[in-house]
């Protein structure tokens, strides 16, 4: 006799495979007459439904076995423990659990698979474009300030809507625009000042485990983040010969953003005109000439602290350049401060605040994204903002 219950209480931890067949089985009543439906064999249906039942048993599901309280997304049940009396009877039963790492694989070939359908065939070569004279010696570095791609913020609730849709039509939206209005130049630095990702798993939590409010599966975010990487590096290859990306490594996202450069690196492999750059440490260090940028999110140092750790970590560089700057990202708001020997800056972020840090009156300040123009000889010499509000108004970044 099919127990119905049990069969409904399945669904959650069912491929969709399994949640076809058990749906079937629901309607149908039995094994036999959800086979017919199908057009499939009985033995097949058996055979997923025993699969289904093992996958849920692996999650803490399995009533037939006395076990209704489920662990955790992203973990898997590791063993049972029960104390019973001098009778047999259970007094305590307690349940452990440990990481899912068959889920995490089950996740990334998900992610791999919905990039792979969303980009297919769309890598093409992006002709070169010609520069004038007044572009020598000239780079556009544009630091993207806390992009938190997969947020979900209700604007009745918190600052602003914000989503997966919202976040990639502001971001490319940005981009597009710095483009348009920043001046020809040899090489142009794009800067992921870090937390990209807004989550760094698919439990919907921050690296250090925090949960967080997230906008869909970590897979389709996963995609999204990446394809807005992809449409802003070809989006400045069409007016500068040269493109350097970094992607630092922030509190919320330390394993996604070293998985997007990973990914990007893969896609740009061919191109001889991208440069992803490959490192592991939350510090990074880039010279065009006279200038000297270093790049970390915020979040394990102090900005006091950078000019010493610049001159520490790359004397060299130190030794080479005039002209010094730290771009740190993290707090959301704008900070700029001169220190001996380098300038310390903050960025502020496109996304707006989400419920926790609105409800806490934390993180108040401006949206936008810069684009700052450096000369080899003579450092910053300019710079142009996009405040969120003119890509709201804009037509290219509003989706009605």
């Amino acid at each position: 006799m099919l127990n119905i219950i049990e069969l409904k209480g399945l669904i959650p931890y069912a491929s969709n495979t399994q949640k076809k067949y058990i749906d079937a089985i629901i309607k149908e009543g039995t094994t036999r007459k959800a086979a017919q439906l199908l057009g499939k064999g009985v033995s097949t249906i058996n055979e997923t439904l025993a699969r289904a039942r093992m996958n849920a048993a692996k999650r803490g599901f399995a009533p037939t076995s006395g076990l209704t309280k489920p662990v955790p997304p992203g973990f898997f049940l590791d063993g049972v423990s029960e104390l019973v009396d001098a009778d047999g009877n259970t007094k305590i039963k307690w349940l452990k659990s440990s990481r899912d790492k068959e889920e995490l694989v089950e996740r990334m070939e998900e992610l791999f698979e919905s990039i792979c359908s969303r980009v297919d065939g769309m890598a093409k070569p992006k002709p070169i474009p010609d520069i004038s004279a007044k572009a020598k010696d000239m780079a556009v570095v544009v630091p993207m300030g806390d992009p938190h791609v997969g947020m979900y913020s209700w604007a009745k609730e918190a600052e602003a809507d914000f989503d997966c849709e919202i976040a990639e039509r502001l971001m490319i939206g940005a981009i597009e625009h710095l483009v348009d209005v920043s001046p020809e130049a040899e090489e142009f630095v794009l800067i992921n000042l870090g937390d990209f990702f807004h989550a760094d798993n698919s439990a919907g939590t921050t690296t250090s485990g925090t949960p967080v409010d997230v906008d869909g599966r970590w897979a389709r975010v996963q995609e999204i983040g990446f394809w807005i990487m992809v449409k802003c590096i070809d989006r400045a290859l069409t007016k500068y010969p040269h493109v350097t990306v970094h992607n630092a490594i922030g509190n919320h996202d330390e394993h996604t953003s070293q998985a997007l450069g990973a990914t990007l690196r893969a896609w740009y492999r061919d191109e001889p005109r991208v440069t992803v750059i490959k490192s592991p440490s939350r510090f990074w260090y880039y010279q065009w000439g006279k200038v000297m940028i270093g790049v970390h999110h915020g979040h394990s140092t102090s900005p006091q602290s950078m000019p010493l750790a610049m001159a520490a970590h790359k004397p060299k560089m130190w030794g080479e350049t005039l002209f010094r700057y730290c771009y740190l990202g993290h707090k959301h708001h704008r900070f700029l401060k001169e220190y001996p020997g380098a300038s310390i800056e903050q960025f502020r972020t496109l996304a707006p605040k989400d419920a926790w840090h609105f409800g806490n009156a934390a993180y108040i300040s401006m949206r936008d994204m810069q684009s700052i123009h450096f000369h080899k000889e003579y450092g910053e010499v300019g710079r142009r903002a996009c405040p969120v509000e003119y890509l709201e108004r804009n037509s290219k970044c509003n989706k009605d």
